[in-house]
């Protein structure tokens, strides 16, 4: 959303991704990145993972 926020979307591809996100907040997006169920993001002093 900017540099700050950031939106995590699950879509079947990159175009349904940015297209929901377009749709449903009304602006353009500064960037899309795909990322595997497994990978980590570490923020601050713990991290965010989606995976198993």
């Amino acid at each position: 959303m900017n540099q700050k926020d950031f939106v995590f979307i699950f879509a079947a591809t990159d175009r349904e991704a940015i297209q929901f996100y377009t749709e449903t907040f009304h602006q353009s997006l500064v960037n899309c990145h795909e990322y595997s169920l497994d990978f980590e993001l570490t923020r601050g002093k713990g991290g965010i993972r989606f995976g198993t």
